[in-house]
């Protein structure tokens, strides 16, 4: 046989047919305007629910022992907030039991707790504070019990703060070991964080005449309680305010006269190192009382860069 006849007659090959090259950039045009209907539609429920909100009371609930009540940290609160919540009420509630041994499992199992939670409550924010022998000594307890008193709270809108509680004068690598744990604590459970304990020993190393503590050393006198509650103001207001914002006085007479002891010359200073001391601490979380702009802002950006993926890739295929 000779070449030709060993060749079978082969079927000619059908070309497949390329795409029109509007096609691509048509789907990506849909996508960039499926995408912007979306953000704006979420954009315009946001807005509808800060604006539901705004006619709402600021609702904080907090749970303690003697470290919040030595002082009363929440009066304090509500004297920060005072003149400070626009046209928004304030309900501060506090079970704070002035017993060292009471904790946040205690607390849990109370009837006045039981009580207060359940989503028809719908607390902002539920202020959480543990006593420091048993965030070292029993960590996954604090643990699970904060994660129970989350599932107990059930408010999707909810947000808790754990109040770090400090070591005693002088026990910095105590301290050191307190922070580690209470922000891991914090991370596991999406808690932010009023770091108390590590601005008391910021504190100290900058200022050291500056006494913070009552004689046992142990509990907070006048001015460790109003540096705890500096530090949970910042966290629930998402902000540095300066002394003028962080004022607690009382009446004496027809006087009002300064609750601390504070020098009025060394109080902006202070009050920086509270505010850096909280943002450095709750790096990653949205602070204060409403959704932070910066979100919208983040959504519009990610929306972007998918866009000009989208077209990149567009242009790469024609």
């Amino acid at each position: 046989m000779d070449e030709t006849s060993k060749k079978s007659p082969s079927k000619k090959k059908k070309k497949k047919g390329k795409a029109p090259v509007y096609l691509y950039p048509l789907i990506a045009g849909l996508l960039i305007l499926l995408i912007g209907v979306g953000v704006y539609f979420y954009l315009q429920w946001q807005s509808g629910q800060e604006e539901d909100l705004s006619s709402k009371p600021i609702r904080i609930l907090m749970l303690g022992n003697d470290y919040m009540v030595t002082n009363d940290i929440p009066d304090m609160l509500r004297q920060l907030f005072k003149d400070d919540t626009g046209t928004r009420k304030l309900e501060i509630v506090s079970i704070a039991i002035p017993d060292s041994k009471y904790d946040l499992g205690m607390h849990l199992a109370s009837d006045g707790f039981k009580k207060l939670s359940g989503k028809e409550n719908e607390w902002d924010f539920v202020i959480l504070q543990d006593g420091p022998e048993q965030i070292l000594e029993h960590p996954y307890v604090v643990l699970t019990n904060i994660r129970k008193i989350k599932e107990a709270v059930e408010s999707p809108r909810t947000r808790f703060v754990l109040l770090m509680p400090w070591a005693k004068p002088g026990e910095k690598t105590r301290q050191a070991v307190l922070s580690a744990v209470s922000r891991r604590i914090a991370r596991n459970l999406s808690l932010r964080v009023a770091p108390a304990g590590d601005i008391f020993f910021e504190l100290n190393a900058a200022y050291p005449d500056l006494l913070l503590y009552l004689d046992d050393n142990r509990l907070a006198n006048i001015n460790g309680a109003w540096v705890a509650t500096a530090a949970l103001y910042n966290v629930l207001r998402g902000e540095q305010p300066g002394p003028e914002k962080l004022a607690v006085t009382y009446r004496y007479g027809t006087e009002s006269r300064s609750a601390i002891t504070i020098p009025d010359e060394d109080l902006p200073d202070i009050c920086r190192l509270i505010g850096a001391q909280v943002e450095m601490k709750n790096r990653g979380y949205r602070l204060g009382l409403r959704p932070a702009r910066r979100e919208s802002v983040g959504i519009m950006s990610k929306v972007k860069m998918q866009a000009d993926s989208a077209d990149k890739n567009s242009k790469g295929s024609d």
